[in-house]
């Protein structure tokens, strides 16, 4: 059935800004490429710290280069993949593609590549970051709050104000993960891979627990911490940015299952309707022309 929604929220005015920075970046040669031209100063662009890499000139709006190639083609190419991210790569082929950007040539992921190698290799990515993508200066503070949580609204605001204690470059690396990770969830019915799937194996790339039995609750509770960071994603990392002349935006979307499609509506003439597709859904996004 035909669901209509009218959403004037700061989730709608989020997603679109979230949507302009991401069109407004520059491509990488193509989406299947691995960065052209990328080359790993002293050898290395696995393993390095986030804050190396940027000072390196690996680094583009917070989002290292070889992170940003692998997800392009990954979203282009695998939201629909079974299993994505759960069924691994060959290992060889794996260590042979993370040689091989290391080294700074351009690899044609469709052609070279493919889906299971470029996505365990982007879990690798995450998980072989020194102190993990969630530093230990933050993460016992999620899991607290996790554990004290009361209503689901408070939640989402107390995890949006622990990130913003993240490095800089952390905190916009997991905004990027966060934003992608949404998208395969959106397509679960295709990829099999809903948010708890997915935190089930982001879980420990992201976060870097202790060994033991008491890792293993804390490992829990982290997966549990990123699969509301999937599912809520809007609200937690609403940056509350505003149109240039705080006028208030609209989002109308009219949704037919999972493809997205929409039907106008009668608006008055003073409203401006722009259709935007952002992936995973179709809207409408419109405003008074005072």
């Amino acid at each position: 059935s035909l669901c209509v929604g009218l959403c004037h929220n700061k989730a709608a005015v989020q997603i679109k800004q979230d949507m302009k920075k991401m069109v407004q970046l520059p491509m990488l040669r193509g989406t299947s490429r691995g960065p052209r031209g990328v080359e790993a100063r002293g050898g290395s662009l696995f393993g390095v710290s986030l804050l190396e890499l940027r000072e390196l000139g690996l680094v583009k709006d917070g989002v290292p280069l070889v992170v940003r190639s692998m997800v392009e083609f990954l979203r282009e190419h695998a939201l629909h993949h079974e299993g994505l991210f759960r069924v691994n790569g060959n290992v060889r082929a794996v260590e042979g593609l993370k040689q091989r950007l290391e080294n700074g040539e351009d690899v044609d992921f469709l052609v070279e590549a493919d889906v299971c190698t470029v996505a365990s290799l982007f879990k690798q990515y995450l998980r072989d970051l020194p102190g993990g993508l969630v530093d230990s200066t933050v993460q016992p503070a999620l899991i607290k709050q996790h554990q004290g949580r009361n209503s689901q609204d408070g939640f989402c605001s107390d995890m949006r104000v622990l990130l913003h204690q993240l490095p800089d470059i952390h905190y916009s690396l997991l905004q990027y993960l966060c934003l992608f990770l949404t998208q395969v969830d959106q397509r679960h019915r295709e990829n099999l891979m809903t948010a708890l799937n997915l935190a089930t194996v982001f879980g420990p790339n992201v976060f870097h627990v202790s060994s033991g039995f008491d890792g293993i609750q804390e490992q829990n509770i982290c997966n549990k911490i990123m699969a509301k960071l999937i599912q809520n994603y809007s609200s937690i990392f609403n940056n509350n940015h505003q149109d240039d002349d705080h006028k208030e935006e609209h989002c109308v979307f009219n949704r037919d299952g999972d493809r997205g499609e929409y039907i106008q509506e009668s608006l008055p003439s003073n409203i401006i309707i722009v259709k935007v597709s952002y992936w995973y859904f179709t809207c409408i996004l419109y405003k008074c022309s005072y």
